[in-house]
């Protein structure tokens, strides 16, 4: 059988809604990226880093601070 081969895909995500599940380490590096290519975040965790916070103070992110929830990423 042949192996599955991907294509890289490049949006452009300026102003998009986009939801990041879990408030960890990996979030953090996704939360970075996504900051950098203009996206609007929302992380869905009930804990979140230092960094993550900090971006939330700031008024870079928005928090939910609960695990998630069926839906949650419907307006992404």
């Amino acid at each position: 059988m042949k192996s599955k081969v991907y294509y890289p895909v490049f949006l452009d995500l300026t102003g998009k809604k986009c939801v990041i599940v879990g408030g960890g380490k990996v979030a953090e590096r996704k939360c970075i990226s996504l900051i950098k290519a203009g996206a609007l975040i929302t992380v869905i965790a009930p804990e979140i880093t230092k960094r993550l916070r900090a971006y939330k103070d700031e008024g870079v992110i928005k928090h939910t601070g609960r695990d998630y929830r069926k839906g949650d990423i419907a307006p992404a």
